[in-house]
């Protein structure tokens, strides 16, 4: 099962990681620049961090089964955070559907 967790996070590190390149060249041709630092676009990019980092840790180090599933659990409430929440709390361009 620990197993199986950790091959999902590295796919989704890989579509998170396309995801930001596709944002990042859709917001080139929209607003004419690829980054613009508002809140989710952060919050996006420090879930994506977060996952690299702790997918490093997860293959560089050996670690205990129950602070992996902690881990993997913050990044999950990291990802649903930035969906579900950043996109209605932000007063920038991107705007959650009210």
């Amino acid at each position: 099962m620990d197993v199986r967790v950790w091959q999902f996070m590295g796919i989704s590190f890989v579509f998170h990681t396309l995801m930001l390149i596709a944002g990042a060249i859709w917001a080139y041709s929209a607003w004419g620049r690829y980054w613009a630092w508002d809140p989710l676009e952060t919050s996006t990019l420090i879930t994506w961090l977060t996952l690299g980092l702790l997918l490093h840790i997860r293959l560089t180090l050996r670690m205990p089964m129950w602070l992996g599933w902690l881990m993997a659990t913050l990044v999950f409430v990291l990802a649903i955070l930035t969906f579900f929440g950043m996109p209605f709390l932000s007063m920038a361009p991107h705007k959650g559907i009210v």
